[in-house]
């Protein structure tokens, strides 16, 4: 895709720290995804797919995994928490939203404002790779960790 994250003045907050996107992403070969609302697909589905396909995406070089989620990080440290997640994968929060505005991954929710689409994007340096985004919010069928993974298996390498 070429688009360049680093780009944007973005800032996440990240268990109880705030730290520049740009920073976050230097330099690495990350595999960023969103939820939309902390819930049971997202704990129970999304999550752990992850977890499950991590050394995996680390024998393909990823070096970081960032979960984003939209709210304030107070909220979303407590919803880490309280689910175990966290070591392995990198809590992000997205408080007003701007990061996945950006992305061009928000959606009108009826229920309590603008929400996230479900997405996974792989970035290289800051440079988005690929980015898959579910077609509905209760599933995990394009944005889980097998299919990304399945991405990292198919680019090419660059020569080390």
């Amino acid at each position: 895709m070429g688009f360049s994250v680093v780009s944007l003045v973005v800032c996440s907050t990240v268990a109880d720290s705030v730290v520049l996107l740009l920073l976050m992403l230097q330099d690495q070969l990350t595999v960023l995804f969103g939820v939309p609302d902390r819930g049971d697909v997202c704990t129970k589905t999304h999550v752990p797919g992850y977890l499950k396909e991590l050394e995996g995406m680390r024998r393909q070089g990823v070096t970081q995994i960032i979960c984003v989620s939209k709210g304030d990080a107070t909220g979303v440290d407590t919803w880490a928490k309280e689910n175990g997640i966290g070591g392995d994968i990198t809590v992000a929060a997205d408080p007003n939203g701007g990061f996945t505005r950006i992305l061009g991954m928000e959606v009108d929710s009826n229920e309590s404002g603008p929400a996230s689409l479900r997405y996974s994007v792989a970035l290289e340096d800051g440079v988005i790779l690929k980015v898959l985004v579910e077609e509905s919010l209760g599933n995990v069928d394009i944005s889980g960790g097998s299919k990304m993974l399945e991405f990292l298996k198919s680019r090419p390498q660059a020569p080390k």
